[in-house]
C-alpha cells in the first residue's frame, strides 16, 4: 500500500513538472530577438513576459533582464539555459546568450 502512494504522489509531481516546462513558449533565437531588440521595458515584457531576474546597473544607466530557457537554437534544437538582455536608458540594445 504504501508503495503505491508514494508511486501516485511521485507520478503527479512529474507530471506537474514536465506540464510546467512543456507549455512554457520558447522562442528561436531570431523570434527572440525580433522581439526584443529596440524595444522598451514594458514592450518587452508584454511580449515574452516577466524575467526570472533583473539587475539595475545604475551608474551605467543600464538595465539587465535574465530569462532561463526561453530561447532554443534550431539548427541544434536545444535549449539556450538564459539570454540576458541588455536595456540602455529603457531600451533594450543588446541580446547575450549563455
Amino acid at each position: 500500500m504504501r508503495f503505491s502512494i508514494r508511486f501516485v504522489i511521485l507520478s503527479a509531481a512529474i507530471v506537474a513538472i514536465l506540464s510546467v516546462f512543456c507549455t512554457a513558449k520558447r522562442y528561436t533565437i531570431e523570434q527572440f530577438e525580433r522581439l526584443v531588440k529596440g524595444k522598451t521595458l514594458q514592450q518587452v515584457e508584454d511580449a515574452i513576459g516577466k524575467p526570472k531576474r533583473i539587475v539595475q546597473r545604475h551608474r551605467e544607466k543600464r538595465t539587465y533582464w535574465y530569462y532561463v530557457y526561453k530561447v532554443y537554437d534550431p539548427s541544434t534544437k536545444k535549449a539556450v539555459p538564459q539570454a540576458e538582455v541588455e536595456f540602455k536608458e529603457g531600451k533594450a540594445i543588446k541580446v547575450n546568450y549563455e
